[in-house]
């Protein structure tokens, strides 16, 4: 007689008693299941979005408070007062915006997802040298 075990998805925490080890979470269907979720920084469109407001480039102000939850010049001056000395819009290779508290913190949900990207818990920091060189060299 086999072992009933129970396992929990590390994608939607959905728990389940089964035989063997299967292949998917019969609820949300990810292969990948039994796999922490990658950390993530800020998703490129948000990003680009920022360095359009910052750049003083047209951008849609509905689009910016939805995203951001605030108005671009309320964006522009979050984003001017946490930049360090030296970080100018001329040198914006070298420094990008990184989320305060980490998206993985947050859930999948519409309203977490929101919160994670709120104008508040958005910062300007030095590019690590490291990645700095990989990167652009």
């Amino acid at each position: 007689m086999e072992k009933i075990s129970i396992l929990k998805c590390k994608r939607c925490n959905h728990e389940w008693p089964t035989r063997n080890n299967p292949k998917v979470c019969p609820l949300c269907k990810s292969v990948y299941w039994n796999e922490e979720r990658k950390p993530k920084r800020i998703d490129l469109t948000k990003l680009s979005l920022i360095k359009r407001v910052m750049m003083n480039d047209k951008v849609s102000e509905s689009v910016v408070e939805n995203v951001f939850s605030c108005s671009s010049a309320v964006l522009k001056k979050h984003i001017s007062l946490s930049m360090k000395e030296g970080m100018t819009l001329d040198n914006m290779k070298k420094w990008t915006i990184f989320m305060i508290v980490p998206f993985q913190i947050f859930s999948e949900h519409e309203n977490e997802i929101k919160r994670a990207y709120h104008y508040t818990n958005l910062k300007a920091l030095w590019v690590g040298y490291d990645q700095w060189k990989n990167k652009y060299d």
